[in-house]
């Protein structure tokens, strides 16, 4: 909804799910898809510290997507 635009929630969100990948799940690498034309996600992933690795192809989708990847450092 517009009202809850641009106010931080999903940065706050992913970086919880971060946290939990890494201090939970114990996994070593996160990966995240994209639409290229989707420039608020592009911008949030690269705040939350992913970097873009290369276009993928999907099924049932027409265009390439863009695939982001940020290595976690578990500890066990």
């Amino acid at each position: 909804l517009k009202q809850y635009c641009r106010k931080g929630y999903a940065y706050e969100a992913c970086q919880e799910v971060l946290k939990l990948a890494e201090q939970e799940l114990k996994l070593s690498q996160v990966l995240a898809i994209t639409n290229p034309d989707n420039f608020a996600s592009q911008g949030l992933l690269k705040k939350l510290g992913l970097t873009l690795v290369k276009e993928v192809e999907l099924p049932e989708i027409e265009r390439p997507q863009q695939l982001y990847s940020i290595s976690l450092i578990t500890t066990n």
